[in-house]
């Protein structure tokens, strides 16, 4: 069977300006007020097949708490501002920030400001879904000592062979890798602007001077903005020949 190729979609601002007013408007409630936002040829409410998108409010005044899942996500701040206590760490999120969720977080938002805040998400669940290994924690959580498990040492070993550049590990690295801790990251747009403004625009191709990979260092030579979500952030001064146009207003996200 031939594959089935999705067409390109457009959302507008306006689109997206509309649907915010909308969530802004309904009666108070506890949980998160959001919308996903949805291609044409998908069947199961996501943006693209490995990609689900949302555009979520929290209003001032409101705390909500998000359901724990082994999916991750990036969101993008596009208005207002917010309190993200994420597993712990607490990071303040303005306009056009960027930063991560990593998997099974506990996440609250807080709006503690006059405005209401408007995100966007971006989130990998289904992938997790494909896979049928989506899991959503039901709120209780086994009880666990840090520290209370020791890998076994032969996890780690290596028996380097003396020709070939090979080598050899005992069963235990397969069953037993090494866990590299995830943990959420911010990127501040107004630092983010300042970098890419900085980084010369003399070079033959334009996209390294104006483009940041948002990178998680958790990730690795993967070059992540969580495992499976790579965010792109777009800016800074531009220069076409000799005319050169002012600093970028805003961000473009790409994933």
């Amino acid at each position: 069977m031939a594959p089935k190729f999705w067409h390109g979609i457009k959302v507008s601002y306006e689109e997206l300006e509309a649907e915010a007013q909308r969530l802004i408007s309904i009666k108070k409630q506890s949980a998160v007020r959001r919308s996903f936002i949805v291609h044409p040829q998908s069947k199961t409410n996501t943006l693209t097949p490995g990609i689900r998108a949302a555009i979520e409010v929290t209003m001032p005044g409101e705390a909500v708490e998000l359901t724990q899942k082994n999916s991750s996500s990036v969101g993008l701040s596009i208005a207002g501002t917010v309190s993200a206590r994420i597993d712990g760490a607490e990071l303040r999120i303005d306009k056009y920030d960027v930063w991560s969720v990593p998997n099974m977080a506990k996440v609250i938002y807080i709006n503690e400001g006059s405005e209401p805040h408007v995100r966007l998400t971006f989130s990998d669940s289904p992938l997790f879904e494909f896979l049928h290994a989506l899991y959503l924690s039901d709120g209780e959580m086994a009880p666990a000592t840090p520290g209370d498990r020791q890998r076994d040492p032969m996890a780690d070993f290596i028996h380097r062979l003396p020709t070939g550049g090979s080598a050899i590990k005992t069963y235990h690295a397969f069953i037993d890798p090494e866990a590299v801790e995830q943990s959420a990251c911010l990127w501040k747009w107004e630092e983010v602007k300042d970098f890419l403004n900085k980084i010369e625009k003399d070079t033959p191709d334009l996209r390294a001077a104006i483009i940041g990979l948002l990178w998680n260092p958790a990730t690795g030579r993967t070059n992540g903005s969580t495992n499976t979500l790579t965010a792109c952030m777009n800016g800074g001064v531009v220069q076409i020949g000799q005319a050169q146009s002012g600093t970028w207003r805003g961000p473009i996200v790409t994933m």
